[in-house]
């Protein structure tokens, strides 16, 4: 397993499991927590599994949750993604830093979400199918979005610049996000 760690993120992690191809197939060894725990400053336990299978043009995003804040380590069964995650961390030195990542089922790219950072991706191909495992119960008290398409973020996603997403499919409640500078700092996660 080859792990990069992000110089726009602090703590952000890309792990690429090696493949070994032979005549019945291929092999990738997805998970080792010796390696996580070698490249992680503190323990990471993942206690829950989420799995969500979406159409061509959904875009989920991007969430985090305060108090009870989620790392996660995000990788692609089926399909591609779009993966962008964005510091939101009070004092963290990257702050409002966002990165972009094309991840999917052939390349195995698998991204480490730091406690705190919002995530979301959006689907670049039918039947999407995304598993990440996360740090934290989910918690509806503590749960936060902000709009995928926020300008403060300028995030660059490949949406009506791409043949792949004319517009984003979203839901209701990520259409209703707020903007990051109307967000009271009780709404972001501290870094620690």
């Amino acid at each position: 397993m080859h792990i990069h760690r992000s110089d726009a993120i602090a703590g952000m992690l890309i792990f690429y499991p090696e493949e070994h191809v032979d005549h019945r197939g291929a092999l990738r060894e997805v998970y080792r927590q010796d390696v996580v725990d070698e490249h992680l400053a503190y323990d990471a336990r993942f206690v829950m599994e989420v799995q969500s299978t979406s159409t061509k043009g959904v875009l989920r995003g991007l969430h985090y949750q305060i108090e009870q804040p989620q790392a996660k380590l995000v990788r692609v069964l089926a399909g591609s993604i779009y993966d962008v995650v964005v510091d939101l961390r009070l004092a963290s030195p990257s702050y409002g830093k966002w990165v972009g990542l094309n991840a999917s089922a052939d390349n195995g790219m698998q991204i480490y979400v730091p406690a705190g950072c919002a995530h979301g991706f959006l689907c670049l191909e039918e039947a999407t199918t995304v598993l990440y495992k996360v740090s934290q119960y989910r918690d509806p008290d503590y749960e936060r979005i902000i709009r995928w398409d926020d300008p403060l973020l300028a995030i660059h996603w490949p949406v009506g610049i791409s043949a792949a997403v004319a517009e984003p499919i979203l839901s209701l409640r990520d259409q209703q996000a707020p903007y990051l500078v109307s967000l009271p700092s009780i709404d972001l996660p501290e870094y620690d």
